[in-house]
């Protein structure tokens, strides 16, 4: 086999380069048929006289359930010596199952007795190239169904050469398989665009490797028909790319894991189907295998555009009642974090969606499905809060964790940069930053103004202090980071930077503000109202509220926005232009 190889080695490089390897199927679930070789003889020109026997694999025909093979006009045998091309040969003359091959030997080699020749059909296999047809192109099955015979030179006598074997038998060194890929219940066909064979095993000191053919362009209906690298060959390929020996790639191919990935494309969907993974790269060579739902299935994926990457969803259906649960695209990166659900390393939200659901939203794992028929994209994973136990009084340091007062923070390597103010869901905000409220320690400005202008730009209105549920967080944008919003600004664009596990820091709603101020109540202080929120920051190493007015994000109308004076804790409409009240900033965890 070492000098077999050495005439496959421009193959061999062709999959070191990618084109690679593999295939699908155990043993005890395969029909298999033996295929009949090829024998011949050869003289100078050089001619050889080839002959079927019990194993010859030469151009492919179905018969039954079999593969068998015949000689054709086409067909073109390389002679080789030491790895080096010296001749090809063509046939002269077919008769049914017998052929003889002639051509010259290069003058370029030296040719003497006892030289090794070698015959090689098909030497260069790019199995990457192959059609999914038996035969009728260059591109079938037929056409990469390799050989390998030697005959050894026993005189030279002018200008013929004697060679010491009687005929020429070729061995085979690929196998052929047959796919006919069907559901697991037998209920639908499917042609295939291409197809994907890979190979997983564990290499000695160089890890978990998967080497692959494909994908390899389909042409014609099921079933479709392949040559595969036998074992043996197979083996030989890998140990040279590898340096580890044949034989131990003829273990590792034994309990490798073989899988057949199929993809199709048509006007209406674009499909990927994948199957079950099969134990042990068992092909040999000059067999034919049949693979069919009594050994072999697929499942159907449908191929949906998730922002910078494809993934696939296992049904068509566009509407969010006929949803599919993210489990089964385990293969293809779905994963669940905590409370949400992930690709890769990209947290999932919804855009848009046709069906009758809300259309936008991070997609959790409570839900168990995603939308058909929705736009997503993938966004950096939320980040997850490392506040552990929260009560209120506490401080978060820069660090995002929770602290008892800001001397603990500063003994842990930490700055503290919040109070926790409200502990709750009900905070206005939504997941994942829907469990508390927190205030800076300092306040962000001690004068401006709330908005340059007298015009109307949020939803939601006050009609009295008895707010409805509304967010803060909901104006920390693009728009309100301007100068034409001085309040939003110098919130949102507080120092030091929010804490990990934070949301960003935005100006608090007048529904939080209220949250806020009862949540403090005889826990910062004594006195069982807004007096406690506003001197129960010195305590933990902040600073205090002023008995001033501070701005919340709520709008009256379009002349006046609400605040809170914490002289005497009244909520009132102040006109957005006034530049007299102050900022204090706020987190959401």
């Amino acid at each position: 086999m070492k000098k077999i190889f050495s005439n496959i080695r421009t193959m061999a490089a062709l999959l070191m380069a990618g084109a690679a390897f593999a295939a699908c199927s155990s043993s005890d679930d395969i029909i298999e048929n033996q295929q009949p070789a090829n024998n011949g003889k050869q003289a100078y020109t050089l001619t050889i006289n080839a002959s079927k026997d019990g194993s010859t694999t030469r151009a492919l025909d179905l018969v039954g359930s079999a593969v068998v093979a015949s000689w054709e006009t086409t067909d073109e045998i390389v002679v080789t010596k030491n790895g080096t091309q010296i001749g090809t040969l063509s046939p002269t003359n077919i008769e049914g199952l017998n052929a003889t091959f002639t051509g010259t030997i290069s003058g370029d080699a030296d040719i003497d007795v006892d030289d090794v020749l070698t015959l090689t059909y098909h030497p260069v296999a790019d199995f990457a190239t192959q059609n999914g047809t038996l035969n009728g192109s260059a591109t079938s099955a037929e056409n990469f169904d390799m050989a390998v015979a030697t005959l050894t030179i026993s005189a030279i006598t002018g200008n013929t050469i004697t060679v010491s074997e009687s005929q020429a038998n070729f061995v085979n060194q690929t196998a052929v398989v047959v796919l006919s890929p069907y559901n697991s219940d037998w209920s639908e066909s499917h042609s295939l665009n291409s197809l994907t064979v890979s190979v997983t095993m564990d290499i000695p000191e160089v890890g978990t490797v998967t080497e692959k053919i494909g994908p390899i362009t389909v042409t014609g209906d099921q079933p479709h028909y392949f040559s595969l690298p036998s074992q043996s060959l197979l083996a030989e390929v890998l140990a040279a790319k590898y340096s580890v020996s044949a034989s131990t790639f003829t273990t590792l191919l034994a309990s490798a894991t073989i899988t057949f990935t199929g993809h199709q494309t048509d006007d209406d969907y674009d499909r990927e189907y994948l199957t079950c993974s099969k134990t042990g790269y068992k092909f040999a060579a000059g067999k034919y295998y049949k693979l069919d739902n009594s050994n072999f299935s697929m499942t159907m994926l449908y191929k949906r555009a998730v922002a910078d990457k494809d993934v696939y969803v296992s049904s068509s259906n566009t509407a969010w009642s006929n949803t599919v649960t993210y489990a089964v695209n385990s293969e293809i990166g779905w994963k669940v974090v905590g409370d949400y659900v992930f690709c890769g390393d990209k947290q999932l939200y919804v855009v848009d969606n046709s069906g009758p659901e809300p259309s936008e939203g991070w997609v959790k794992a409570s839900d168990g499905h995603i939308p058909h028929g929705a736009t997503y994209t993938l966004e950096d994973p939320a980040p997850v809060s490392l506040i552990v136990n929260p009560a209120v009084g506490q401080v978060i340091g820069d660090d995002g964790k929770n602290y008892a007062d800001a001397a603990a923070a500063t003994s842990a390597g930490a700055t503290a940069v919040a109070m926790i103010v409200y502990v709750g869901s009900d905070n206005g905000e939504e997941a994942p930053y829907n469990h508390g409220l927190a205030l800076a320690l300092s306040d962000a400005s001690t004068g401006c103004k709330w908005s340059t202008s007298s015009t109307k730009i949020h939803t939601y209105n006050t009609t009295s202090s008895s707010f409805e549920s509304e967010s803060g967080l909901y104006y920390n944008d693009a728009t309100h980071d301007s100068d034409t919003y001085p309040a939003f600004k110098a919130a949102i664009t507080y120092s030091p930077a929010a804490p990990t596990g934070c949301s960003a820091w935005f100006l608090a709603s007048g529904y939080q503000w209220n949250k806020m101020i009862d949540a403090c109540k005889n826990v910062l202080g004594t006195q069982n109202n807004y007096k406690d929120l506003r001197d129960g920051f010195s305590s933990v190493g902040g600073s205090n509220l002023q008995s001033y007015y501070y701005w919340s994000s709520t709008e009256k109308d379009s002349d006046n926005a609400l605040d809170y004076y914490f002289g005497n804790g009244d909520c009132d409409p102040v006109h957005k232009l006034y530049d007299d009240v102050w900022v204090r900033a706020c987190l959401a965890w």
